[in-house]
Parts: C-alpha cells; sequence; structure tokens
C-alpha cells in the first residue's frame, strides 16, 4: 500500500503504536488526511521516523463544495503544536477570508472563509433558508460563493490556518455534528448510523494494517 485517503481519527491508529507489525509502513509514499483538525503532535514520532518516506497532505473540502478545494502538504513535522496549514486553494478554486459583511480580511486577521469555483454547489435541497444563508453572489468575483462557517486566517507565507467555527458545529471522526441539535430524536438516529460506519471505519483501517503487513513480508 503506498497511498491512504481518510480521516485523521481513522489513521491515528495505525501509527500510535510502533509495535504494529510492519510499523513504520515504509511502503507508504502518501498519506491524505482530510475532514478534521490533524494532531500533528499525535503523528510526528511515525512520520519522523527515519525508515518512514512519506508526504502528509491536509485535504480540505466542504461537502457543499463537490471535493477538496485547498491543501497542505509536508515532508517533515517541525513543531506540532503550530498546526497544519489548510493551505492554499487549489485549481479552478478560489478562497476569501472576509468579515460578517463580506469585507476582505487582511493578513493575520480572523474571518470567515468562502469558497468559489466550479465546484460549488447550488444549494441544499428543500432547504432553502439555509441555502439563502450560506450559498451567496460572490461580491469580489463572478458566480456564488459558499460560506463555510470556518474561521480561518492568512500566515505571513500566505497559508490559510484553520483557528476554529464561527457556530457550535463540531466534528467527529470526520463528521459534522450540530451541537445544538443532539437532543433532537432524528438526530440521536444518525448519532447511531454514525457510529456504525465508525466501527466500519476501525475494522477497515485493521485490515489495511493487515495488508500492509502481508505485502512489506
Amino acid at each position: 500500500i503506498s497511498a491512504i485517503n481518510c480521516a485523521p481519527s481513522a489513521f491515528y491508529p495505525l501509527v500510535e503504536q510502533t509495535t504494529h507489525a510492519g510499523y513504520p509502513f515504509a511502503s507508504l509514499r502518501n498519506v491524505v488526511l482530510g475532514g478534521e483538525p490533524i494532531r500533528l503532535g499525535t503523528l510526528q514520532p511515525w512520520f519522523n521516523d527515519a525508515r518512514a518516506n512519506c508526504k502528509l497532505t491536509n485535504s480540505y473540502g466542504p461537502t457543499e463544495c463537490t471535493d477538496g478545494v485547498a491543501a497542505c502538504s509536508l515532508r517533515r513535522i517541525e513543531d506540532p503544536s503550530a498546526g497544519m496549514p489548510v493551505g492554499r486553494a487549489l485549481a479552478n478554486t478560489q478562497l476569501f477570508i472576509v468579515n460578517q459583511q463580506g469585507m476582505l480580511m487582511p493578513t493575520g486577521a480572523t474571518g470567515e472563509l468562502c469558497v468559489a469555483g466550479i465546484g460549488v454547489g447550488t444549494g441544499y435541497l428543500n432547504r432553502d433558508e439555509l441555502t439563502t444563508q450560506v450559498f451567496q453572489h460572490n461580491p469580489h468575483g463572478t458566480g456564488r460563493w459558499y460560506r463555510t462557517g470556518d474561521l480561518v486566517r492568512y500566515s505571513a507565507t500566505g497559508d490559510i490556518i484553520y483557528v476554529g467555527r464561527k457556530d457550535f458545529q463540531v466534528k467527529l471522526r470526520g463528521l459534522r455534528i450540530e451541537s445544538l441539535e443532539v437532543g433532537r430524536p432524528e438526530m440521536r438516529q444518525t448519532l447511531d448510523r454514525a457510529q456504525r460506519f465508525l466501527n466500519l471505519v476501525a475494522l477497515l483501517a485493521a485490515l489495511l494494517a493487515a495488508v500492509a503487513v502481508a505485502i512489506a513480508a
């Protein structure tokens, strides 16, 4: 196995224990993680191991924008406390950091990340009010943009740094959770389904590790 693309929480168990057979999985060349912030401190011992020869990529892309819209890659983790940047816009995508009124924010100032480009969706099915709130005319270009609700800022190098959320949404193993809706009956059903999905992800991760060991042998 030379490439893995998954949520960070699904990948951590593979590298947290150095006693796993095949560690540090020298065949890996590309690990692409997305869906939630990456804990670099958890990955650093494995990633900086001299036997590992891998590129780590943080892939950022809301479902509303079809696919990835930004990325950042590392070859070595120097300072895990700094966090991994969201990175920079991919092809056919434009990223804007704005205040509540849609005005562009300067480098270092925190604002909401808005995404424009050919991948931006047309809205939510049967949720016209929410569609109007977040799918809007792009005042700094053509077409529409999507207001992600993610708070970010530009670093001095031009990379986008994730800061947090402007609402109560949280991520659990790459899955969105609206904390204000957790008490609703339909939300409990959704969480039950999510747990079953996560169990399948854990099983898949174990299977991938077994396959990697078999290949290495």
